[in-house]
């Protein structure tokens, strides 16, 4: 696997885990705080849409300044665990309200 290859690899899956942390949350009874993300069938184009782009200015990034695109990338996948974390956590408080 080549590098800009891996660095597409780790957004999809940092946001794969943002989307399946926020659809876990949501089933627990949670209300998703992003309003361009509330219906479902905008949810996951949106989401798909931002990786790629995301992946697509860290290729380009990286070409000039691979040292950038080395930080970016690590904001990027440490923001969507981040999210990720707190949706499970947002979950669990949600399923626990009687």
């Amino acid at each position: 696997m080549g590098k800009g290859a891996a660095i597409c690899l780790s957004i999809f899956l940092a946001n794969g885990a943002d989307l399946a942390s926020t659809e876990y949350a949501l089933r627990q009874g949670a209300q998703e705080a992003n309003p361009l993300l509330r219906h479902p069938a905008a949810r996951y184009p949106i989401k798909a849409a931002g990786s790629v782009a995301e992946c697509a200015v860290l290729l380009r990034v990286r070409r000039r300044k691979p040292t950038l695109a080395k930080v970016l990338l690590g904001v990027i996948v440490a923001g969507n665990v981040a999210l990720a974390v707190h949706n499970v956590r947002v979950g669990q408080q949600s399923a626990a309200r009687p």
